[in-house]
């Protein structure tokens, strides 16, 4: 079933499902040019080799690539993160129960004044972790094309965003929280498909990269990678000293300790 034109969205397990045939889920993206519209079908599996296209089951309208689906355990329903249609750079999501019926769209990000000049979300990867929902918002930025035109040029890379309820996102730091710049190679685009946590409680991340800028790496077979980050247990963020050369300390707000472990 993988057609000219078609691009696969994401792969989802389903551990809630009732069905062992709709296991997994393949959330498609079926370009039809000639009516210049993207089709959002579903197939399913039992096995990861055996696909079935799920009849009647539509999980966007004009949605392309970069979404993401997570398990919402507070409100019992499969949370999709997508762009509102094609071409619409920003991220919002979709909630089920069942995989046939949807609820309305809601936008949850989009760029504003603290980003970078002609930045924009491209979409973003969410999962659960311990309790709270974790976010890789896509970051198009660093745009300097001569012809004014957001095609050409710019790299690609995530920033860190979090959720309480898997519904009202926000974004932390502006910083770029997995880039390919300054690495070797220096990747001009990463995009982050999928996580696992391992053993040792770290994570690991998995996407793709480029060696090109937005536009010219779609027209350059080859020059693609396949590319892993894993990242220690609850390592979204961390203390970095002022002066590396004194000491340095942190402050909290004043607490009363009854006794116990203390977690900060």
């Amino acid at each position: 079933f993988f057609e000219h034109r078609n691009e696969v969205a994401t792969i989802y397990e389903d551990k809630y499902t009732e069905d062992k045939n709709e296991r997994y889920k393949l959330l498609m993206t079926n370009l039809i040019w000639d009516e210049l519209r993207i089709n959002d079908i579903i197939y399913t599996s039992a096995d990861l080799y055996n696909w079935t296209l799920k009849e009647d089951s539509v999980w966007a309208d004009g949605a392309e690539p970069l979404a993401s689906v997570f398990y919402n355990k507070h409100k019992g329903v499969h949370t999709i993160i997508e762009r509102s249609d094609w071409g619409v750079r920003s991220a919002g999501y979709k909630e089920t129960k069942d995989w046939k019926e949807f609820t309305e769209y809601h936008h949850c990000l989009n760029v504003d004044s603290d980003d970078e000049a002609l930045a924009e979300i491209y979409g973003m990867m969410a999962f659960e972790y311990h309790g709270n929902y974790i976010g890789l918002p896509h970051m198009y930025r660093g745009l300097h094309s001569e012809h004014n035109a957001k095609f050409n040029n710019g790299i690609m890379d995530t920033q860190l965003a979090y959720s309480l309820d898997g519904r009202y996102w926000r974004r932390s730091l502006r910083q770029p929280f997995i880039t390919g710049e300054g690495k070797d190679p220096n990747f001009k685009m990463v995009w982050i498909a999928s996580q696992t946590v391992l053993p040792d409680q770290s994570i690991m991340f998995y996407g793709s990269a480029t060696l090109l800028e937005h536009g010219p790496a779609f027209r350059n077979p080859g020059t693609g990678r396949i590319v892993m980050y894993k990242l220690r247990s609850d390592g979204f963020v961390f203390f970095e000293s002022e002066n590396p050369d004194a000491p340095s300390y942190v402050s909290t707000r004043e607490k009363v300790w009854h006794g116990g472990e203390l977690h900060l």
